[in-house]
């Protein structure tokens, strides 16, 4: 077990502040240093499903401050804490050689890891997706009160923490099933906790615009998310398959007294995407809680089913996942660099100048970034935030925008525009986005400054289609 955790450590720990937060990292950190008032304000509009986790995030900031690797602490720790949890359920359900290859395959998975530096709730569901797994399995005929009890309230936290998880508890009661043993142990913590996390699915049924630019799942989808459960890279999924396929002809009867394991592995990620068919709902990360059944059901293959070749196969394996990860975990940004594009912007802005967000929740990371910077630091001025309608006010990221005569009318009142923007053509933009984007096209010559990642900086500066710009007050 002490193994495991201390390669899982030195793959996460001293990662936590190389890249800068991405935009749902900012979310949180949003979230998290608003006055409670404000923080309620938010969640009564939007993101109720992360409220518990965005309310403990607010009391570990005023402990720990706001930097990067303060606020991935946290979840560090919960894949530590999930890596020991895999390596002893191994220990007990394959033995103690099983127990440490399936803890070294969760403390070296790419996709678990990433979720580790990574200032989001995923991986504390993680954790509470090993321990409810540790105790189902522990006696599940004659479970005592008390452990019972446990599991309710390990189910109610990794419900609080990521809503999906309630299709861990799903696959455990079909897992239970499919061993023969009986549910009836069981169903009165399940509900339990459904009753106790009941509150959290009302809230949640009502705020469904957060998912909605998720798109119905493709022929790929499947197979994407095995790749994933193995660690997010073709090369690792590919001999997993390998080892798993070598095992079935151990035949049915074997398979199904680990049906706990398979039920835990092949139900969450499946059926979100069955459901995502009719209601887009899918991401990987979503069925993160389910990387740990790969990790046991690969140590069990290569321990038990493979004889001789399974302890090579699985040093090999788990170095490839190691070398991997520590690739990856260096990466100088995860999806965009929003703090390198609000840098090179402070750098380049001359008095005068004027910037444009879009969407609006990039002002979130621009402001957390500006608070780095001294306060006599030429900034340029944010065109399109509603004065007195900041995201404190209003409960939401970014605040509300200028209708959009009033946004056009400030935008040509300027004579260079910084706009800072996703690439993506499909990124949500409202009116006012329209707009102001079309009369950048018409009065202002543009240039693409840099990008980013999935961020791009654009210079404009006026030409004279649209009159001479007066002075901006």
């Amino acid at each position: 077990m002490v193994l495991p955790v201390l390669v899982a450590a030195g793959l996460t720990l001293p990662f936590l502040g190389s890249s800068p937060l991405w935009a749902d990292e900012v979310d949180s950190v949003s979230a998290a240093l608003r006055p409670l008032p404000a923080l309620v304000r938010l969640l009564h509009h939007q993101d109720a499903p992360l409220g518990a986790y965005y309310l403990a995030l607010h009391g570990w900031t005023r402990i720990a401050g706001t930097s990067a690797s303060a606020l991935r602490l946290p979840s560090a720790l919960a894949v530590l804490v999930a890596v020991a949890l895999t390596a002893w359920l191994g220990h007990r359900i394959i033995g103690p050689a099983g127990g440490l290859v399936a803890g070294l395959l969760l403390a070296t998975n790419p996709f678990v890891l990433s979720f580790g530096t990574n200032a989001r709730p995923y991986a504390l569901a993680l954790a509470a997706a090993v321990g409810a797994m540790l105790l189902v399995t522990w006696a599940p005929e004659a479970p005592g009160r008390l452990r019972r009890l446990t599991y309710a309230g390990v189910v109610v936290i990794g419900m609080y923490a990521h809503l999906f998880f309630g299709l861990v508890v799903l696959a455990q009661l079909l897992g239970l099933l499919l061993c023969r043993r009986p549910l009836r142990p069981w169903l009165l913590p399940v509900a339990l906790a459904a009753l106790t996390s009941s509150p959290l699915l009302l809230l949640a049924a009502r705020q469904t615009a957060e998912v909605g630019y998720l798109h119905r799942p493709g022929l790929l989808s499947l197979p994407g998310w095995l790749q994933a459960m193995a660690g997010g890279q073709g090369w690792l999924v590919a001999p997993a398959v390998l080892v798993l396929l070598a095992a079935l002809p151990a035949g049915l009867a074997a398979w199904r007294r680990h049906g706990l394991l398979a039920a835990w592995l092949v139900v969450p990620g499946p059926i979100l995407l069955l459901v995502s068919l009719v209601h887009p709902l899918y991401l990987n990360r979503y069925v993160l809680e389910s990387a740990p059944a790969l990790s046991l059901l690969l140590a069990l293959c290569l321990i038990r089913r493979l004889g001789r070749p399974g302890p090579a196969l699985a040093v090999a394996l788990i170095a490839l996942s190691a070398a991997t990860s520590a690739s990856t975990q260096g990466a100088a940004y995860r999806y965009e660099d929003l703090r390198a594009a609000t840098d090179a912007v402070l750098d380049r802005s001359a008095p005068g100048d004027a910037s444009v967000l879009l969407p609006a929740t990039v002002r979130t990371a621009v402001d957390y970034y500006l608070r780095r910077v001294d306060p006599g630091a030429v900034r340029p001025t944010d065109l399109l935030a509603a004065p007195g309608q900041g995201e404190d006010v209003v409960g939401n990221f970014g605040g509300h925008e200028l209708p959009p005569g009033p946004a056009v009318r400030t935008l040509l009142a300027h004579r260079t525009i910084w706009l800072i923007q996703y690439a993506d053509p499909s990124a949500t933009r409202g009116p006012t986005a329209h707009a102001v984007l079309a009369a950048l096209g018409r009065c202002f010559r543009s240039r693409p400054f840099q990008r980013f990642g999935e961020i791009e900086v654009v210079q404009a500066t006026a030409t004279a289609r649209c009159g001479t710009p007066s002075q901006p007050r």
